[in-house]
Order: structure tokens, then sequence, then C-alpha cells
């Protein structure tokens, strides 16, 4: 990680702190191999991650791939419907200005409860936060304004972000990975990615999961399989056969 950081011309502790999005890094072969990387996350490491986790009932769905003309069909391998954990689909899906709004709620409500902070003290931090989440809203409007998109997620604004890159770099390979909870979220973002029909997102993309936790049930493994069948997208899921992390939660 820290070598990655270096690479990509951050600090370990930006890195680790969570700031991660899209972020261009040299490569000694750039005129061939990969040159921007997608952090979608670093992991299961706060409080928040382990509340998503927790949350592994599974979320039914109209199948969000029916569209793609590639899978389309009745045949066997068609579903209306898909069930996908629903702690990671909301990590991915929710209103991102709803989420953050709701932090800033959620950390100013400690602060009032807080009996180690001082009426003072609690005023002035109200006040920071009520500041930070305006700045935070202000981000998104700005970033529609900067790629002309509506963004209502954190899905909407990573693939803004690798649409524009791959607009400006011509010839280059999408590719997404995480591990563990990253792997999940990965995985449905691969997903997106592979169905979406911006001309500038080359075919396969290719996802690469390390210990990722179950993400769907059947319907959504077979629909996943038709997306690599018919060439839309390349699924590497690297796991160790010790590590219970991969077989759960059960299906």
């Amino acid at each position: 990680m820290e070598e990655s950081a270096v690479r990509m011309g951050l600090n370990y502790a930006s890195v680790a702190s969570g700031n991660m999005g899209v972020h261009h890094f040299g490569d000694e072969l750039c005129d061939r191999e990969l040159v921007y990387a997608i952090f979608l996350d670093r992991g299961t490491t706060t409080a928040l991650d382990i509340k998503q986790d927790l949350r592994a009932f599974q979320r039914k769905l109209e199948n969000p791939f029916a569209h793609v003309e590639h899978i389309s069909d009745t045949g066997r391998n068609f579903f209306n419907t898909v069930r996908v954990h629903n702690g990671f689909h909301d990590y991915l899906y929710a209103d991102e200005r709803k989420d953050r709004q709701k932090r800033c709620e959620d950390s100013m409500k400690e602060v009032n409860q807080s009996t180690v902070i001082n009426s003072e003290e609690k005023v002035d931090r109200r006040a920071q936060f009520r500041q930070t989440c305006r700045e935070a809203i202000a981000e998104i409007d700005n970033l529609e304004i900067e790629f002309g998109k509506e963004i209502k997620s954190k899905c909407d604004l990573i693939m803004c972000q690798a649409i524009e890159l791959l607009e400006k770099n011509p010839g280059y390979q999408l590719y997404i990975a995480g591990h563990s909870m990253g792997g999940a979220l990965a995985t449905l973002f691969g997903a997106e990615a592979a169905t979406n029909e911006s001309p500038h997102i080359p075919k396969p993309v290719t996802c690469i999961s390390f210990s990722s936790p179950k993400v769907g049930n059947i319907a959504f493994k077979q629909v996943y399989e038709k997306l690599e069948r018919d060439g839309l997208i390349r699924k590497v899921r690297v796991l160790n056969g010790l590590d219970p992390v991969p077989k759960i939660p059960s299906a």
C-alpha cells in the first residue's frame, strides 16, 4: 500500500485515511500497460465498514443488466430479478448527498452526547461539521457541472471519473480491483462498468477481487457469468482456501 501511495504521488497517511478515488501514477511501460488505477475501497477498516458488512441480508432488485442487448434474452441465463448483499449495495449506490449529510448529523449527535467536551467546544465543533457538510454537498454540485451529468451515488462519481480518464487516454483498458469488502464493491462496480454503454469503456472490463465475501445469489452469479461469456467482463476471484471471508454470507 505504501509503495502504491508513493507511485501515485500521495503520502501513505492520505491513503490510509481513506482519501482515495481515481489517481494517476507513472509506469515504466505506460505506452502499453495500466496507467490509471481505481481504488474503490481499502477493505473493512472502520466502524461504518463493519456496519455495512453485517447488513448481510439480500436485497431483491430488478435485473440491473437486463437493458444490455447481449443478455436481454429469455434463455436460462436471464433473470427478471437478482439478489445482492444489502450493505455492499447501499455503500456503492446510496444517495451520496444524503449519505454525506447523515455522516455530518451523526458526528454532531456524538458531540452533543459527549460528556468530556465543554459547551463552548461543542458549539465550535457543530459549526465545523455544518461547514464540512456544506462543502461536501457543494463538491458534488461542482462535480456535476464538471462532468455534465447527475451524480447520485459513489458509483456515479467513480464512473464519471473513469470515463473521463478513458476518454482522454484512448486505447487503455479498465481494471478494477479490491480486497475483502473492497473486493465485493469491485465486483458490483465491475458489472456496472461492463454494462455501461459509454463508447469510452473498452470491453472486456477486467475485475480482480481478493478475499471477497459473496456478493449475490445464484441468479446474480449466473448473470455475471453471462457477462463473461459475452465478452463484457473478465473476472478473477483470488482467495485462500482457509480464509473464512470468501465463504460468507451464506446464500
